[in-house]
């Protein structure tokens, strides 16, 4: 009996694990309308750059530029210079207030650019689209696309 009494908290930890995982692997998975997005949907996920205008990025060895949604509507995200701000959903736009952690000089030229693009286009407004685990960012003028990696805690 005493046994029994010592696994029902873990095992009341595990079914709650289960159901939260499983609810994010299926808004992962499915076509998520743009209107349907919400900084919860986004929460501990971690995005890195696979195309910009059409072009594919070449992956580094050891880092790559990605983005991170953190709680409490937080972003993260990583260019040439760590970057951080809060973000906010608009409809179908995202917006945030990106402020640079980190001031150096960057090694590759396209991440540099790419590190002005992204802060541009969040600081004006980007529409947001993510569907098959890939999330799209659009200004009118260019588009990033990001491809869902892993979570982030």
């Amino acid at each position: 009996m005493n046994k029994l009494l010592l696994l029902l908290p873990l095992l009341t930890l595990t079914a709650c694990t289960n159901t939260a995982a499983t609810s994010a692997n299926a808004i992962a998975t499915s076509s998520v309308s743009e209107s349907l997005i919400t900084p919860q949907m986004l929460a501990h996920r971690h995005f890195v750059l696979t195309q910009v205008d059409q072009t594919p990025v070449q992956q580094g060895n050891t880092m790559y530029p990605g983005i991170d949604f953190y709680e409490n509507s937080q972003l993260g995200a990583t260019f040439c210079h760590a970057l951080q701000g809060t973000y906010r959903i608009d409809g179908q736009r995202l917006v945030s207030d990106l402020r640079p952690l980190t001031q150096q000089n960057c090694a590759n030229p396209e991440w540099e650019k790419w590190d002005v693009m992204f802060t541009q286009m969040l600081q004006q407004g980007a529409t947001l689209t993510w569907q098959n685990q890939t999330l799209h960012l659009t200004d009118g003028q260019h588009t990033m696309q990001f491809k869902l990696k892993d979570w982030v805690y």
